[in-house]
């Protein structure tokens, strides 16, 4: 190969990464000309085009998990890419894609290493008071500081609204409900002409806790610059009048801008819901990948003085993606894009929008983009200075000291739950019954503490809006001080916690200065000698109360040195209402499940998870081979899914055993009421709720002798109870067990005495209740 044709080959890479316009090379006309008569009236991609998206979003996804364990910058890039193809923006893969690809090929042309370069040194700027000039310099800028003459609200919402009132009113409320009381809204109708609309508009006219602007029609990006132009607000949030936002979605947004002082506009990923049900993992923001493709969402939050230097969203953008470009020129003032990693911004999809027409106009779009930012899009070395952006050397100023003053106020007391995640199990589904018991005499604020899908934050929704995921939100540096504005900004008098080391050892220092008289409880649910019980220990006298769920924990509290005052024994608790019901409908709920009347039903309901043993079940249950006309099912999910199917496939027990996934509370009672034993393998338990729900039911137990479920289980009448290290045998015992079980009559009597007594829902969420207000 030439050295001309090399030298070629790279300044074409070259002029392609900085978006000049190419000609197209002789080869590749021919292609192109039959790319463009193929898609003529057309602007979506072929069916065979999807069906190869799709393929390649399966081979992301499994490529992303095999090597993000080793490069974790892998799986981050995968995921976005699998993002952009289910909503189906495959133009923007096709030039992220593109982009890599011209990336290598100027580097391998002009003999770069493909290695990364040399860290350089950082740029410390203050985004509050500071910017970036058009010769990269650090200058000063006008600064809207709330609470001030220039910004008397510390946010503004701005919605334009364009015939979308039939949604207006709900976008209103989710901002009513935003954590932060300091906060207006602006309506801005760009001239709707439908009747509906204007009617909604003519109403909220007359309500004097909104501004209201009526204009004639100007385009998205002039409603927006329009409403921003009157607002009070230190930061601004632009929201789609179909669109809504979380309850905490502005106190978090702005939690990232104010602890984070190089960044200029925060936002989350985003949860679709409407005829799209999905979620968007938007990214950091990346100037290099902004050039091809947005990953910001529409609705970040940014500071209303940066939009009046950046000159605000451009006309020029009417067509759409007028937020793709503003995030771009924002950029150029030395800011950083934050993301919020879980879905606090909900966009709405219902049929064709303006977004539809965007996608259809891409190319135009983009090349738009360009020409208004060719300074960005042709300087590299601008671009490596933006890349280089910091935040400033840390002082002593209190970072959310303000946002703490913004907080609504609530007349209850705070309550704060903390807790290491809201994952599927029995710890989180307890913690909500306590907390449902708490609503009368708190306001509860719900933390989370490690890095998780947080699958069960709808469930906790059912006792509070203000829930915070630190991890994810909060850099660790800034966890301490955003925990203090949390208690500061609820006057939260008592804190309940549960299974967070991390909260434990920061707890001292938490409680320290203003927080002193505030109460704490920490929650044990086994006496497992790990890092949450030694901390617990380690925390002395900043832990007001011990609470352990059985007495095995409470005994194990007193071998490590606590007194009988400083410990609380609170027997867990279910609702025999709804168990109750479940299992008077036995007969119809196993004639749902294809079960035969004579049939045996073994359930296994838990996490798969190491401590929990799910494979053990599928040994008992190929023990149990010799037993006529018996069904078993699993409920549950987590990290052992894979090798228990494997188990299960390897002993041929797929007929016999059907896996269920996760089910609701409902769905549990009756498979407990159909069931005619629960099997329990684990090597390590408090109380569990399963075991009590199950008893509820009138559903006998079989289960290792671990925790405190010898005293609710008696051997040979209830359940069958084995030495932990052989949960095994528990096959042997079952069958004798089955055939003395007294049917009907013996699961009416164990029904009955679960019915009332220590552990029912009402008895131990007034012993919590009672065990806080004690402290």
């Amino acid at each position: 190969m030439s050295r001309s044709f090399i030298r070629s080959a790279g300044r074409l890479a070259r002029r392609c990464r900085t978006g000049c316009n190419v000609p197209t090379p002789p080869f590749w006309k021919a292609s192109a000309a039959r790319r463009k008569r193929s898609e003529m009236g057309s602007s979506s991609p072929s069916l065979m085009k999807r069906a190869l998206y799709r393929c390649s979003a399966y081979g992301l996804r499994g490529g992303g998990q095999l090597f993000g364990r080793f490069f974790p910058r892998a799986r981050t890039v995968s995921s976005y890419l699998v993002g952009l193809i289910d909503q189906g923006r495959y133009a923007e893969v096709d030039a992220l894609v593109g982009h890599a690809a011209r990336k290598l090929l100027h580097r391998v042309s002009s003999g770069v290493s493909t290695r990364r370069r040399a860290p350089v040194d950082a740029i410390n700027i203050n985004a509050t008071t500071q910017r970036l000039d058009a010769d990269g310099r650090i200058v000063p800028k006008k600064a809207w500081i709330y609470p001030s003459d220039d910004a008397d609200r510390l946010a503004s919402v701005v919605i334009p609204c364009f015939n979308y009132g039939l949604y207006l009113e709900e976008a209103i409320t989710s901002v009513r409900a935003q954590t932060i009381g300091s906060c207006e809204i602006i309506i801005v109708d760009d001239g709707s002409t439908d009747p509906a609309t204007r009617a909604v508009l003519d109403r909220l006219q007359d309500d004097p806790t909104l501004r209201v602007i009526r204009q004639a029609n100007q385009g998205l990006p002039s409603a927006r610059n329009n409403g921003i132009a009157i607002a009070r607000g230190e930061y601004v949030c632009c929201l789609d009048a179909d669109d809504l936002i979380e309850p905490t979605y502005l106190e978090c947004a702005i939690a990232v801008l104010s602890s984070d002082r190089a960044a200029g506009f925060a936002y989350s990923h985003v949860r679709m819901f409407g005829d799209v049900s999905e979620t968007w993992e938007t990214r950091d923001f990346d100037i290099q990948q902004a050039l091809v493709a947005n990953h910001i969402s529409v609705s970040a939050v940014f500071r209303r003085d940066d939009w009046h230097e950046a000159g605000g969203y451009s006309a020029d953008m009417r067509g759409g993606f007028e937020d793709w470009e503003f995030w771009i020129r924002l950029s150029t003032l030395g800011r950083r894009g934050r993301v919020i990693a879980h879905p606090l911004f909900l966009h709405r999809r219902h049929g064709r929008t303006m977004t539809h027409d965007a996608k259809d106009r891409q190319e135009e779009l983009h090349a738009r983009i360009r020409s208004l930012n060719s300074d960005v899009f042709e300087d590299a070395a601008f671009r490596r200075r933006i890349g280089r952006i910091a935040p400033p050397v840390r002082d002593d100023v209190d970072d959310f000291a303000k946002l703490s003053n913004a907080v609504r106020r609530n007349d209850k007391p705070g309550l704060l739950v903390v807790v290491p995640w809201l994952r599927r199990g029995g710890a989180e589904v307890l913690m909500v019954s306590i907390l449902r018991g708490c609503l009368a005499d708190w306001n509860i604020v719900v933390v989370t503490t490690e890095a998780d899908p947080q699958q069960m934050t709808e469930n906790f929704k059912a006792v509070t809006d203000e829930i915070f995921h630190l991890h994810g939100t909060i850099d660790a540096e800034h966890r301490i001080a955003f925990m203090r504005h949390l208690v500061l900004s609820r006057a939260v008098t008592h804190v309940l916690s549960s299974g967070s080391g991390w909260f434990l050892s920061i707890l001292p220092d938490l409680k320290s200065g203003r927080s002193a008289d505030m109460r704490v409880a920490n929650i044990l649910h086994n006496e497992m000698p790990d890092s949450v019980f030694r901390a617990a220990l380690a925390a002395g006298s900043a832990l007001d109360r011990h609470v352990a769920v059985s007495h095995r924990v409470a005994e194990a509290l007193r071998a490590g040195g606590l007194s009988d005052s400083q410990i609380s024994e609170i027997a867990n608790g279910v609702d025999p209402g709804p168990l109750g019901d479940a299992a008077a409908a036995r007969t119809a709920v196993r004639r749902s499940y294809g079960l035969a009347p004579s049939g045996k039903v073994f359930v296994w309901i838990g996490r798969f998870a190491p401590e929990k043993r799910p494979e053990s079940f599928v040994e008992i249950v190929s023990a149990l081979s010799g037993m006529d006309n018996h069904r078993a099912f699993m409920v549950g999910e987590g990290p052992l899914e894979a090798r228990t199917d494997a188990a299960i496939a390897a002993r041929g027990l797929d007929k016999r055993i059907t896996r269920l996934g996760h089910r609701d509370h409902e769905d549990v009672a009756r498979l407990l009421a159909a069931a005619d034993l629960l099997i329990l393998t684990s090597t390590v338990e408090g109380m569990p709720l399963i075991v009590l729900e199950a008893l509820a039911t009138g559903c006998p137990v079989a289960a290792t002798d671990v925790g405190d479920i010898s005293r609710v289980v008696q051997h040979g009448w209830n359940g069958i109870l084995v030495d932990p290290g052989t949960p095994v045998a528990l096959a042997d015992a079952i069958p004798e067990f089955l055939a003395a079980f007294g049917g009907d009559a013996q699961r009416e009597a164990l029904r009955e005495r679960f019915s009332e007594g220590p552990y029912t829902l009402a008895a131990m969420q007034a012993a919590y209740v009672g065990m806080l207000k004690s402290l």
